[in-house]
């Protein structure tokens, strides 16, 4: 459970080291000082847990820190272990869905693509008819060679990522949402946990982006996942199936930070549509989802290091929709999975209880409305669930397979041994480094007069031209030396009538330039066929 700070609270990362330093908090979003910090403490990738300091002036000193870290994290400071090993590589789809809200979406795409994994596709997934993504992701991020977009016109989240699911390329699927921002080492976490205990499934936390308001941190107390640092497992061989959703709710991580085996996935028929923000049901998609996984025989697991942040709401209205909601997203699995009428006042009072903890702030009479809210949501799922599924029976079926709106550029087809390259091979620019090289080398090294002209003469007459042609992938065949004459020659007009029209004859300086330009050409052209792929848009 996210711990109870004072508002205004600075949010932020810790990594930690031999000793603590003075830390500056800067002013909230109303200019007044911070009066607390929530801070998560880490240590090589690590996540030890959350730490609440009170600032004093806005800054966090040394003394207080340590003492906050004592008192909250006994042993933080004790032996440091390494980072979750990751024995494979794999091919990562991760799908996130969204709303219409463009920035926010532009953010979590650029965590996403800062994530450190070698092999990882993302597919957005615009959801709902008015969403407006596909023309914003295209101006924003172009043909990304990571980035797909599919729309779904059914709103719901359920629907949303069912269409990513059925576009996805890779083994595992990471699902997020518009509006959070995923650490640098999420999807290594999330396929570490994954490998190292053979789960099906593996979840993480979500912590507030920004707690400045009370609304955001009575919300980030009782709407906010597990605060625990150590990862854990869950199967049915080791719970009973008694409180089953309570137990998700409390051990696991929501929808918007998990990682799923795709085969698996599809075998289960993937999100209930029925279920999710963007139905009556208002969520339950990610409980439904452990829940099932849990039943059919597989493990779920719970990864502390592979963390998420999200946004959390500013005003009070806001924050007691989402604890409503939260309340609803419990009853409503314990709706759909307790047929036993005897069992459901059990499960519900079991449901009650894990809200009134995570509410109990004595003399607080906020979290108190806000306890009331989610157990008001509590008692309504019931009748929400069956709604909610019989709207859902009432849609169009969609199509089978979503509709790709927005794709990467399509690479050409790998070239066999026994096909010759459409453009000139390397060949060329090695014949091209080697007279650059050679014309240097008669300029320093004395030689016959001869063999200095003839050599300076073939270098100007194919190296300007030949790594041009070379740079633009034209493709004149046999003839591509007499092309690369042409536009050598070319070249040199032009830059001769430069020097006439600016009255500076330097033919020499000229020479060297050309020759300076074309090898820097040459080694470009190299490096982006054999460079580890296209800078990430900023």
């Amino acid at each position: 459970m996210i711990p109870s700070v004072k508002t205004p609270a600075a949010v932020g990362q810790l990594e930690l080291g031999d000793s603590f330093e003075p830390i500056e908090l800067g002013s909230s979003s109303d200019g007044s000082p911070y009066a607390s910090a929530l801070l998560l403490a880490r240590r090589d990738g690590k996540n030890l847990g959350l730490v609440r300091v009170i600032a004093q002036d806005g800054i966090l000193e040394p003394d207080e820190l340590r003492a906050a870290f004592d008192e909250q994290l006994p042993g933080w400071d004790g032996e440091s272990h390494g980072r979750l090993a990751v024995p494979r590589d794999c091919h990562v789809t991760v799908v996130i869905t969204a709303r219409g809200r463009h920035e926010a979406l532009a953010a979590t795409l650029e965590s996403v693509f800062e994530c450190e994994w070698s092999g990882f596709d993302v597919v957005v997934v615009d959801n709902g008819t008015s969403a407006g993504s596909v023309d914003f992701l295209r101006e924003r991020f172009g043909a990304h060679p990571q980035l797909r977009c599919v729309q779904e016109p059914r709103e719901g989240v359920s629907f949303a990522r069912n269409a990513g699911l059925a576009v996805a390329h890779g083994e595992i699927v990471a699902f997020t949402d518009e509006g959070a921002e995923v650490d640098e080492g999420w999807i290594r976490a999330l396929v570490g946990a994954l490998e190292e205990t053979g789960a099906q499934c593996v979840t993480g936390p979500a912590l507030p982006l920004e707690l400045e308001t009370p609304a955001q941190a009575l919300a980030a107390g009782l709407t906010g996942t597990t605060n625990e640092s150590t990862p854990r497992t869950l199967s049915l061989a080791d719970n009973a199936a008694e409180r089953l959703a309570v137990r998700v709710a409390e051990q696991l991580g929501p929808g918007l930070n998990v990682a799923v085996r795709a085969d698996t996935l599809r075998a289960l028929g993937g999100f209930d549509p029925a279920l999710g923000p963007g139905t009556l049901a208002r969520g339950a998609e990610d409980l439904d989802l452990y829940i099932r996984l849990l039943k059919a025989g597989h493990t779920v697991g719970f990864q502390p290091d592979a963390l998420v942040w999200r946004g959390l709401p500013r005003d009070l209205a806001a924050a007691k929709r989402a604890a409503f909601a939260r309340g609803m997203s419990i009853g409503v699995a314990i709706s759909k999975h307790v047929h036993d009428g005897n069992n459901l006042p059990m499960e519900l009072r079991a449901a009650a209880r894990h809200i009134r903890r995570r509410a109990a702030r004595p003399g607080n009479p906020r979290r108190t409305l806000f306890e009331t809210r989610a157990l008001t949501g509590l008692i309504a799922a019931p009748v929400a669930y069956s709604q909610s599924v019989r709207a859902q029976a009432r849609l169009p079926a969609g199509p089978d397979r979503p509709t790709v709106v927005l794709e990467p550029p399509v690479a050409p087809a790998p070239l066999t041994p026994d096909e010759e390259s459409p453009a000139t091979s390397r060949w060329t620019d090695v014949g091209l480094a080697a007279l650059i090289a050679a014309t240097v080398a008669v300029a320093l090294v004395p030689v016959p007069s001869a063999v200095r002209i003839l050599v300076t003469l073939v270098a100007a007459c194919l190296v300007p031209g030949g790594a041009l042609v070379r740079y633009l992938r034209f493709d004149f065949g046999a003839s591509w030396l007499a092309m690369a004459a042409a536009l050598s020659l070319g070249v040199e007009t032009l830059a001769s009538l430069a020097l006439i029209w600016t009255g500076w004859w330097h033919p020499e300086v000229a020479a060297i330039a050309l020759g300076t330009i074309s090898a820097l050409i040459i080694v470009f052209d190299w490096s982006r066929h054999r460079g580890p792929g296209p800078a990430l848009p900023a």
